[in-house]
C-alpha cells in the first residue's frame, strides 16, 4: 500500500476520533439534562414515560465504589457483609510478565487480541 494512501486513511480516522469524542460529549451532556427533569423526585429504579409519541425508559441507578482499604477491615466483616462484596480476580500484566515460571497460573488465563490503539500526531 502507498503511502499516500495510508496517509489519507490516517487523516480520515484522525478526524473520525475527534468527531467521536466531540458527539459522545455532546450526547452525555443530554442525556444527563434529560434524565436530570425526567427523575427528579424519583426513586431509583426504571421509569417509562410516553412523550409526544415517544415511548421513553429513563434509569434512576447509583455506583457504589469500594474502597482499597476494605482488605484491612475484610477478615473482621460478619458473612453478610462479606457476601455484599463482590472480588474481582484480575491479572497484573506487569506482575505476570515477571514471572519466570507461571505454569500453573497459565492454565487459567486466556489471552486474546485488545482493541488496537492508534495515535495520530500530525506533522510540522
Amino acid at each position: 500500500m502507498n503511502d499516500s494512501i495510508l496517509e489519507t486513511m490516517l487523516e480520515t480516522q484522525r478526524k473520525l476520533a475527534i468527531q467521536l469524542r466531540e458527539i459522545k460529549d455532546k450526547e452525555m451532556n443530554i442525556r444527563r439534562e434529560i434524565c436530570e427533569i425526567l427523575l427528579d423526585g424519583k426513586e431509583k429504579g426504571t421509569h417509562n414515560f410516553t412523550i409526544g409519541g415517544m415511548k421513553v425508559k429513563a434509569v434512576k441507578a447509583f455506583n457504589y465504589q469500594l474502597d482499597k482499604g476494605i482488605s484491612l477491615i475484610y477478615d473482621d466483616l460478619n458473612e453478610d457483609e462479606k457476601d455484599a462484596i463482590r472480588v474481582k480476580y484480575e491479572v497484573s500484566v506487569a506482575g505476570y510478565n515477571k514471572l519466570h515460571n507461571a505454569d500453573q497460573l497459565n492454565e487459567y488465563i486466556t489471552v486474546v487480541p485488545a482493541s488496537p490503539t492508534l495515535t495520530v500526531v500530525l506533522g510540522e
